[in-house]
């Protein structure tokens, strides 16, 4: 028997909130036996004592069955754009940030990012925690970025990281260092200055072996990382741990360091071409991420589903292997990747942009509504997958277009809950902007919602225009919406306004109203 939290690495002063957490509660039962291991987790889960006995279940890579190519040569910009253009050599190659049409692939089927970088190029106080297989941290391309203590090695409990390809893959996409006449370039790599957002190295597999995914999150949270990025997830749909969900949970809760409220953790959304309850990033506490190719078609492995929140270009490479991501790998060099693992940094890594671009100023929150509303709508070339996607392909140039409008205007509700409470109830909470200012809430049946007049107050019943039903105006930060129909989803929508009638851009929440329980039969 030992603890599962039990690790030098959260030895850090903040071992009290780790026990209000209950994290001293858990521990793990290693056992020899001939008895099956339904068996020994159902005895032990009669005993009295204990509130939760579950089988620990196997997590993988998602994305590690990747191409032994040889390494990536060099070649020059196409310099004739009027974006901003780094000048790294292998820029023209990653198409996933800007196409142009490389590999038959579709122009524009991309991030946006020559475009964002005009606004933004990333902020050394963001950090961003990679849980994953380690980072080359020494790698000339990613060096620049790191997090000034690097990271930490979960598996073999240590602070020496050992470096992995899919680690340093997926970290180069995040912040490769930019405009450094070097390699490749970065979502958030900066200007070539030093001033990209910092990559923290939480190191969960090493190897065949792996381990320590909840306590990664507990420290990289605690150690002020604002975006947790997670290209990993377990071998089959509808299993989970619990004790991972709650450090999820906690990095949601704690994470954001000083430049954003509260964490956002990011989840590929898997490689099985399959839909289901595919965890963790299935999880709501999970933000999960799809993966499309070089034409913005759901790439051919992805996962699915209306779990899914976002795509973002994770590449194909069964054919021709530079439709792939191009990023870092170890020994200083270059490949081309595919999968929902290289889709997923991208994401991380507008986020990171945009917590650049508004340092102090938003919560994970209104991050996630940023990634979801500037997406770039793509089904109608996926017409098989219909709000199976997420919102779209993201969009690097118009979220730091939204993220402007939302910090120079007034801003959102720090959060904004909605949980079912009976068949016929759904209770909706919600904390005010940094502000205090009051909020108006909406609902609507379909999940259309127009915006509120600037300069109008509206009233309980009133319509907005463009849709969407008042429920409620003023400084309550709870409501709960009766005389519902069982099972059936209902969706809402809360604005900050100030003392002008000014409204913020919105936050969006839905909840489904639980089935009437079937009463059992009368006995005769």
């Amino acid at each position: 028997v030992s603890r599962i939290f039990d690790t030098p690495a959260l030895a850090n002063g903040y071992e009290a909130r780790h026990r209000d957490w209950g994290f001293h509660l858990w521990y793990r039962l290693r056992y020899q036996s001939e008895v099956a291991l339904t068996e020994v987790v159902s005895a032990y889960r009669q005993l009295p004592e204990l509130e939760i006995a579950d089988p620990e279940y196997k997590k993988r890579l998602i994305g590690s069955e990747i191409n032994n190519l040889e390494e990536i040569g060099f070649s020059n910009n196409d310099d004739s754009t009027r974006d901003w253009i780094p000048n790294d050599p292998q820029f023209s190659n990653q198409w996933h940030y800007h196409n142009t049409g490389q590999q038959n692939g579709t122009p524009g089927a991309d991030i946006s990012l020559a475009q964002a970088w005009e606004i933004e190029r990333g902020n050394e106080s963001v950090i961003v925690a990679i849980i994953d297989d380690g980072i080359q941290f020494n790698h000339p391309d990613i060096a620049g970025n790191m997090w000034d203590q690097t990271g930490y090695n979960f598996v073999n409990n240590s602070p020496n990281i050992s470096p992995g390809n899919h680690g340093t893959h997926v970290a180069g996409t995040v912040a490769a260092v930019s405009n450094n006449a070097l390699g490749v370039a970065g979502v958030a790599g900066g200007s070539g200055v030093g001033d990209g957002v910092r990559l923290m190295s939480c190191q969960v597999f090493s190897g065949s072996n792996s381990g320590g995914f909840a306590a990664a999150m507990i420290y990289a949270a605690d150690n002020g990382a604002s975006i947790s990025q997670n290209s990993w997830g377990y071998t089959s749909p509808n299993v989970f741990d619990q004790y991972l969900l709650d450090a999820i949970d906690y990095f949601n809760f704690h994470g954001g360091g000083n430049v954003l409220d509260y964490g956002l953790t990011i989840f590929a959304a898997g490689n099985d071409n399959s839909t289901g309850a595919w965890y963790p990033g299935f999880y709501s506490g999970a933000f999960s991420v799809a993966a499309t190719n070089n034409n913005d078609v759901k790439a051919w492995y992805s996962n699915f589903g209306t779990w899914v929140d976002v795509s973002a270009p994770g590449g194909e490479t069964n054919q021709t292997s530079s439709r792939g991501v191009l990023s870092t790998v170890t020994n200083s060099n270059y490949n081309y990747y595919q999968g929902t693992s290289m889709a997923a940094p991208h994401v991380s890594g507008i986020a990171a942009l945009i917590v650049s671009r508004a340092v102090g100023e938003l919560s994970a929150g209104d991050v996630a509504d940023i990634l979801i509303e500037s997406s770039d709508p793509h089904y109608n070339i996926n017409p098989g997958f219909i709000g199976q996607l997420g919102s779209g392909r993201v969009n690097a140039h118009t979220a730091l277009l939204l993220t402007d409008g939302y910090i120079d205007g007034v801003l959102n509700p720090r959060t904004f809950i909605a949980d079912p409470a009976s068949s016929s109830e759904i209770e909706l909470s919600w904390s005010p902007n940094i502000d205090y200012d009051p909020v108006l809430l909406a609902w609507s049946p379909d999940g259309v919602f127009g915006s509120p007049d600037d300069g109008e107050l509206y009233s309980p019943g009133q319509m907005i225009p463009g849709g969407g039903i008042v429920i409620l105006q003023g400084y309550e930060e709870s409501y709960t919406h009766q005389y519902l129909n069982h099972a059936s989803t209902y969706f809402y929508r809360a604005w900050s306004y100030n003392f002008s009638y000014e409204y913020s851009f919105g936050r969006t929440q839905q909840a489904m109203t639980f089935d009437i329980p079937l009463l059992p039969p009368i006995q005769q």
